[in-house]
């Protein structure tokens, strides 16, 4: 199970950082990285369940 959460967080830091570098419009831009915003948010509430601070989910600190 953990190796699929850690699978999960470095997929969508792909996700993310793949969406920031695409030739999008920005309003889809920001949809999606709204949406995957979300769910990085619903993540964070696995850090509890990791041992290591440096293994748990981070946001973006964007402030959206």
């Amino acid at each position: 199970v953990w190796a699929r959460v850690v699978l999960l967080r470095g997929a969508m830091a792909r996700l993310d950082e793949a969406l920031e570098g695409s030739n999008l419009p920005d309003d889809v831009k920001a949809k999606v990285g709204k949406d995957l915003g979300g769910i990085a948010g619903s993540m964070t509430t696995f850090n509890l369940l990791f041992a290591r601070k440096d293994d748990g989910f981070k946001g973006t600190g964007k402030g959206d």
